[in-house]
């Protein structure tokens, strides 16, 4: 590991501050008061940027199935919505990706936590393949949040190329899972 520069920590903060803005954001305001805003012709691109700001974490995740369920009730197409879903998803995924990958770069350093490089040590000697599969089944069938597995993947250094396929098909695969389960109550 390297030393941390005043340029990593800025940008650390930079990307977590925006994803923590938008997280309170979509805590305060109602989902349905955006839907109602911005009108249900529009429901694909509200699905968008609720899932997108209020998709798979920590904070935000029931926010998130409501509005979905909302929209699915509100008779969007499933097939439709679960693309929507999945590339939101797998967009902030992404920035959760980043934000791990920078914190790496800020915070990490040889004197760091040893549990840190012991778990970093562990996943790194487990085969890819492996490790792609165990990402797989989480994104795509787990309603837990995806931003703490997100940011373990990049600051225990896996890189973008990676993980991108893995993430990309377990979050399709979730968001369809997810319109699905919704339209099967229709």
């Amino acid at each position: 590991m390297h030393k941390p520069t005043s340029r990593h920590i800025l940008e650390f903060t930079a990307i977590l501050m925006f994803l923590v803005a938008w997280s309170v954001l979509m805590y305060v305001v109602d989902p349905h008061s955006i839907v109602e805003s911005i009108g249900i012709g529009n429901g694909y691109l509200v699905a968008f940027f609720v899932t997108l700001f209020a998709g798979l974490s920590a904070l935000t995740s029931p926010a998130f199935f409501t509005t979905i369920g909302t929209l699915v009730f509100g008779g969007l197409n499933i097939y439709l919505l679960g693309l929507v879903v999945g590339l939101a998803i797998f967009i902030g995924d992404t920035a959760f990706f980043f934000l791990g990958q920078s914190g790496r770069k800020a915070f990490l350093n040889e004197s760091s936590d040893g549990k840190f490089h012991r778990l970093s040590r562990w996943i790194q000697n487990k085969p890819k393949w492996l490790v792609r599969i165990f990402m797989f089944l989480y994104l795509g069938f787990s309603p837990l949040p995806n931003d703490i597995l997100m940011i373990t993947m990049s600051a225990t250094g896996f890189t973008y190329r990676d993980i991108f396929w893995t993430l990309m098909a377990g979050n399709f695969v979730f968001g369809f899972v997810v319109t699905g389960v919704f339209g099967a109550f229709l």
